[in-house]
């Protein structure tokens, strides 16, 4: 969107702003249905087009196995679903998966960061274009409140993940299950500003600094949203630093994050208010 601004001499400015329109923000929430296509896709990992799966899009790793180990712990290997705002408690996982055969049937699964699962039986065979829903073989997930994560890696290429349904109480889904909601999160690209446009009107700013930063990190966050807000920080591989909680009242959240113990490189920041989130890439000198 382009903006004008005129004086009162009628001299004129303009600038282009980024702006997304979302929903209003909700209370925590224990149900949750999330798009493969949608989350954070690792490069080595395929968005492909099919009228089968749910929204129309599913994703695959296309060459490469690793059944005996998960893969190396870097980004391209792994598909990164963002769970806001949840209730803490244990939730029934469900995944929408294609599997040709016998060879194209599992995925390593993780919880916030920790240790890998893999999910190698219990995941029905499906034939052409279908995709089947499958209940995860690894138990119940425990989940704390507010912001957590799960990582699906890949094990055996060829095997097609389209959706996850987590939910408290749920059972099996049928069919393509209900509407998702993390293909509408809009989230930045690192050095940049993102505007949402919430139901008031009232644009969302994020801001950090100095960047690059050596001993503490500012962090300014805009918006009229009221209530919890996280922030993950993660390293240049996705692997989860810290985590930080605040309870926003006003308009304004300033807060300083001491990064002094973190070696030299790249982070990322990711800032969660009910169902908006947004990141901020940093340089640790």
């Amino acid at each position: 969107v382009t903006l004008t601004v005129t004086d009162t001499q009628g001299a004129r400015a303009t600038a282009t702003v980024s702006i997304t329109a979302t929903q209003p923000t909700t209370g925590s929430q224990s149900a949750f249905w999330l798009e493969a296509e949608c989350a954070s896709v690792g490069s080595g990992w395929t968005r492909v087009t099919n009228a089968s799966a749910s929204n129309g899009s599913y994703v695959v790793f296309p060459t490469g196995s690793s059944t005996a180990t998960a893969p190396a712990d870097v980004p391209a290997n792994r598909i990164g679903f963002t769970i806001p705002n949840a209730e803490a408690g244990t939730y029934n996982l469900f995944a929408r998966i294609g599997a040709p055969t016998g060879e194209d049937d599992s995925f390593w699964v993780r919880v916030n960061g920790g240790g890998w699962y893999s999910w190698s039986s219990g995941i029905a065979r499906t034939s052409g274009d279908d995709f089947a829903w499958n209940q995860y073989r690894g138990g119940q997930l425990s989940l704390s409140a507010g912001a957590n994560t799960i990582d699906f890696a890949y094990r055996e290429d060829g095997a097609r993940l389209d959706k996850l349904f987590l939910a408290k109480n749920g059972s099996l889904p049928v069919g393509t299950g209900g509407t998702a909601t993390n293909c509408s999160n809009t989230v930045s690209q690192p050095m940049t500003t993102i505007f949402n446009l919430d139901k008031a009107g009232i644009p969302t700013e994020v801001s950090v600094y100095p960047n690059p930063a050596a001993d503490e990190l500012r962090l300014d966050l805009s918006s009229d949203f009221s209530g919890r807000v996280d922030i993950l920080l993660t390293d240049a591989t996705g692997r989860r630093i810290r985590q930080l909680h605040f309870d926003k009242s006003g308009d304004v959240l300033r807060t300083e994050i001491n990064v002094s113990d973190l070696t030299s490189g790249m982070y990322r920041l990711q800032v969660i208010e009910g169902d908006r989130q947004m990141v901020k890439a940093f340089l640790k000198l």
